[in-house]
């Protein structure tokens, strides 16, 4: 996984307002995998 998905990713969310656990819930995963993206 690239960098810079997980840094589009974090924007994204953060553009929207949400939280990590909100987008894990809507993508079927779990919060602590939408962290790992996020740092890389």
């Amino acid at each position: 996984m690239s960098a810079d998905f997980g840094l589009r990713l974090k924007t994204i969310r953060e553009e929207k307002g949400m939280k990590r656990d909100e987008v894990a819930q809507k993508i079927g995963t779990s919060q602590a995998i939408i962290g790992r993206y996020e740092r890389g």
